[in-house]
């Protein structure tokens, strides 16, 4: 069954290789539409964390939350980052200010 015949009330069959392609493919499209649609979100690596010296002090770069596991902040020089490990912050792209979410 391909992406496009898939409604969400029939499960993917996840005990063929098939199935699995298609959930993994429909797991990409809907972040990449998640992504498109959203307010975009930077991280900024905190100095208390080990990851600290991986980016320029104070240098934001493009993130997105993910709910899989501890490492949920997705994006950075890193891969993937615990929200302990990053400040989030939000951009008012008119002004230029930011807010920070956590």
């Amino acid at each position: 069954m391909s992406i496009e015949e898939h409604t969400y009330d029939e499960p993917f069959d996840m005990t063929t290789p098939e199935g699995r392609e298609a959930a993994f493919a429909d797991e990409a499209r809907r972040a990449k539409t998640a992504l498109a649609n959203c307010t975009p979100l930077y991280g900024e690596i905190k100095k208390s964390s080990k990851y600290y010296g991986q980016t320029k002090p104070g240098a934001l770069f493009p993130v997105w939350i993910s709910c899989h596991g501890e490492y949920a902040v997705q994006g950075g020089p890193g891969g993937q980052y615990r929200l302990k490990d990053v400040w989030i912050w939000a951009l008012d792209g008119e002004s230029k200010l930011k807010t920070r979410l956590n």
